[in-house]
């Protein structure tokens, strides 16, 4: 296997024109411009499923694990949009140890450079089945590991075709939903004040009555949050937040309404 990896690493860096990797059964259409440092070498070796896929089940082998991370460099390197495409497209590979390592890698890399990594997000939104699911699952996690990203991951959301009204009923990471909204309404202007259906108030109060507690308490922690960071929203957007939880106020756990006082 350690010589098969050594072939393989070489021919992924000494390829020249159409690589050896390109005729395997499982291809993905290259993606132009980006980040790729060189478009003949890595797109034709990274566009292969098969070799993405061989690569993370060998990296789960001890024996072959650190020669496996010497030719996911080179991806990194090369070509990180082609790698994480080809990832998202691997889904029994992103819950492995080497997969999800290799994603905690790819997505700062390559959500941060956007716009030039614009047509991969693109994409990945446009394509209807899981893949638009994992696209709000990674900016939500990126956004809950790094508040500095918010702002990236609005610009990234505001370029998709209906992305911020599809963001804005994300329910799995509901303090990522808040904290989108607020931006949103800072920033967005017109497009944010569609999405919301009016404005923010109209969407806030949509949102506590549908959700109720679970959504209080997002908003709470958003609150304690920006309140910690020294981050607090516009004036309007304050006095928009804090009015609509007071009028909510018997929709809340006591516990949720003393601290709202206490936020206040």
């Amino acid at each position: 296997k350690i010589g098969q990896l050594s072939f393989i690493r070489h021919a992924i860096a000494k390829a020249n024109g159409p690589g050896f990797f390109s005729t395997s059964n499982r291809v993905l259409s290259p993606i132009e411009g980006g980040l790729s440092e060189n478009e003949s070498k890595a797109k034709s070796s990274w566009c292969s499923l098969d070799l993405i896929d061989s690569l993370l089940k060998l990296g789960s082998n001890e024996d072959t694990n650190s020669s496996v991370w010497e030719i996911l460099r080179l991806g990194l390197r090369t070509d990180p949009e082609m790698l994480l495409f080809g990832l998202i497209h691997l889904r029994h590979q992103l819950d492995t140890p080497v997969g999800k390592e290799l994603l905690g890698m790819l997505v700062p890399q390559v959500y941060w450079d956007f716009p030039a990594t614009k047509e991969l997000i693109q994409r990945i939104w446009m394509d209807k089945t899981k893949r638009e699911e994992f696209l709000m699952d990674s900016l939500a996690m990126e956004t809950t590991l790094n508040r500095g990203f918010t702002h990236k991951a609005l610009e990234i959301i505001l370029s998709l075709e209906g992305g911020l009204d599809k963001f804005l009923q994300y329910n799995k990471e509901l303090v990522f939903t808040v904290e989108l909204a607020v931006a949103a309404a800072d920033l967005a202007g017109a497009s944010a004040k569609k999405a919301f259906g009016g404005g923010l108030e109209i969407w806030l109060k949509s949102q506590i009555q549908k959700l109720q507690q679970p959504f209080v308490t997002a908003c709470m922690k958003f609150l304690h949050r920006a309140k910690e960071a020294a981050a607090i929203p516009s004036p309007e957007v304050s006095s928009a937040l804090f009015g609509v939880l007071f009028e909510s106020t018997a929709l809340m756990s006591p516990q949720s309404a003393e601290e709202l006082q206490i936020l206040y």
